[in-house]
């Protein structure tokens, strides 16, 4: 959640960022000062997991645009105000889609160059992302430069300038290693000239350097960390870093703010269900398994019937050449039989006949 004055007409405006529907909301203010009223309008319903939002003038146009970094696509997305004060309309516009779990933005000018920068912290990666803004008012553009890849599971990043020199410093507090962590911003990165000595010794002072460091900013500012608190003796893992004014630091814990304690309660709740995603998965792995041995077990018996049916087949092959050399056996019989009852009948015929010559003769 982030209040400003939105649409510019001098009250201050509400906008939303709710993971579990991907919306960003924004309620306009009517500036009633007892009980002010406020007009509801969605800005987007597609950032995935929508975790953080901000506000401020990105392009330089005068109008306040917004910035949402969404945990589940990995996105930072910028709506550009197009300064519509009665009921303002914003055009999106993609400045990353590699932040891995993004759950926090801000924007300010962090090189000194007077377009306002944006900073990204990612949870699932590590990674603290600078994004340096060209200044371009009607579409900027955006240089990626890694701040940090070290803070494990970062939850809040803030910048400004912590040290007095002049320059933005960038502040991150990471959730799991109980850290909030200092990156000094370097307004003279490049080192003076060093004139090193002969193998003689010198009597004479060093000349002095040929060139003294620009006192302007460079384009791609160097950070120095600096870890100034290591929670070891808070209960509970520090989430935020607010800054009160210029030179003070508010810290709060998940023990000391309602805010905090949900904010650690959805993350907790996130891990839940990463857990459950990783153990329904196992289980649908086993149950893959299973069936793979399932089949298997079923493609061997198949492979077993079928031996089976070809042995058999090979037996009935085998029976049916021994019936046809049966049959042929038979058929032989049956010829030399009927060869046989051939000549019984030629023989009978015969005596017949002589016995009945001999009758006659007796007679």
């Amino acid at each position: 959640m982030y209040a400003t004055d939105v649409n510019g007409d001098g009250t201050v405006d509400i906008l939303v960022a709710s993971r579990d529907d991907d919306k960003v909301r924004l309620f306009l203010n009517d500036g009633g000062t007892s009980s002010p009223i406020f007009t509801e309008q969605l800005i987007t319903a597609s950032a995935d997991g929508a975790y953080s939002v901000y506000a401020t003038d990105v392009n330089g146009d005068g109008d306040v645009d917004i910035l949402v970094a969404s945990v589940y696509d990995d996105k930072v997305r910028l709506f550009l105000n197009n300064g519509d004060t009665s009921s303002p309309s914003f055009t999106e516009q993609l400045i990353t889609a590699s932040a891995n779990g993004a759950v926090s933005v801000y924007a300010t000018d962090v090189n000194g160059d007077g377009a306002v920068d944006v900073l990204v912290a990612s949870v699932y990666d590590d990674k603290i992302r600078l994004f340096l803004n060209d200044g371009v008012p009607s579409s900027p553009s955006f240089t990626v430069q890694l701040i940090t890849a070290s803070a494990d599971y970062p939850h809040s990043v803030y910048a400004t300038d912590v040290n007095g020199d002049g320059a933005v410093d960038i502040l991150v507090a990471s959730a799991n290693d109980d850290k909030v962590r200092l990156f000094l911003n370097d307004p003279y990165p490049s080192p003076l000239p060093t004139v090193y000595p002969s193998s003689q010794p010198n009597p004479s002072p060093s000349p002095l350097p040929t060139s003294l460091p620009s006192p302007f900013p460079t384009p791609q500012p160097t950070f120095t960390r600096s870890t100034f608190l290591s929670s070891s003796s808070v209960e509970s893992p520090l989430v935020k870093a607010d800054v009160v004014s210029a030179n003070d630091i508010l810290l709060r814990g998940v023990s000391f703010d309602g805010f905090s304690r949900r904010l650690h309660a959805t993350e907790n709740m996130c891990c839940s269900e990463i857990s459950a995603l990783r153990e329904s998965l196992s289980a649908q792995q086993d149950q893959i398994a299973a069936q793979e041995e399932l089949l298997s077990a079923q493609q061997d018996q198949i492979s077993t019937q079928r031996e089976s049916l070809s042995a058999q087949q090979d037996q009935i092959a085998a029976q049916k050449e021994s019936l046809s050399a049966q049959q042929d056996q038979l058929a032989a019989q049956i010829k030399q039989l009927e060869h046989q009852q051939i000549l019984l009948t030629k023989r009978l015929s015969q005596f017949e006949l002589g016995g009945h010559m001999g009758a006659t003769a007796d007679g």
